[in-house]
């Protein structure tokens, strides 16, 4: 039911066609839909993830789908990296790159409230969003697709409005 949940958030949140059509393949792959493909139809390539940077110049990124959300915190985030998620709400993950420099409070902050916009609780003020080093999160085995867990975490609570108010 939560990766349902998930699921109906990020198709809440889509932009593009190409969105849908990723999301799909997500269900399909994990049998939640039958595989259909039209006679002749090229696989598109992935979207990127999408990315902010910082107001200290650091690069954010954002899972735009379960798949996505797997492989920026799994494969692409280092382990010195920053992962952000809001707390029990379905949302995307959020990677800030640390790219051998410390993380600024200012850049997590604002990190923490893109992971609260782009999540289930966007139209609420005050959202707990957890953050940890991309090293802390594993994969349960058998996991459906943008599931980690993590023990070590720090929580900032944030209003998702005043990042909807800097775009």
């Amino acid at each position: 039911m939560q990766y349902i949940e998930t699921v109906m958030d990020l198709l809440s949140r889509i932009n593009s066609q190409q969105e849908i059509d990723e999301i799909r393949a997500e269900l399909e792959s994990e049998g939640f839909l039958k595989r259909h493909r039209k006679a002749g139809h090229k696989q598109q390539k992935p979207l990127s993830p999408i990315e902010f940077t910082s107001v200290d110049g650091f690069r954010n990124f954002v899972g735009r789908n379960n798949d996505q959300n797997d492989r920026l915190s799994l494969k692409i985030a280092g382990s010195c990296d920053m992962w952000l998620h809001t707390q029990k709400i379905p949302g995307s993950h959020v990677i800030i790159m640390a790219e051998n420099r410390e993380i600024p409070n200012s850049t997590i902050e604002q990190a923490a409230e893109i992971a609260a916009f782009h999540s289930n609780a966007r139209e609420s003020s005050l959202v707990p969003v957890d953050y940890t080093l991309a090293k802390n999160l594993k994969k349960p085995v058998g996991a459906k697709p943008g599931k980690v867990i993590y023990h070590v975490y720090n929580t900032l609570i944030v209003n998702p409005k005043e990042y909807a108010a800097e775009k």
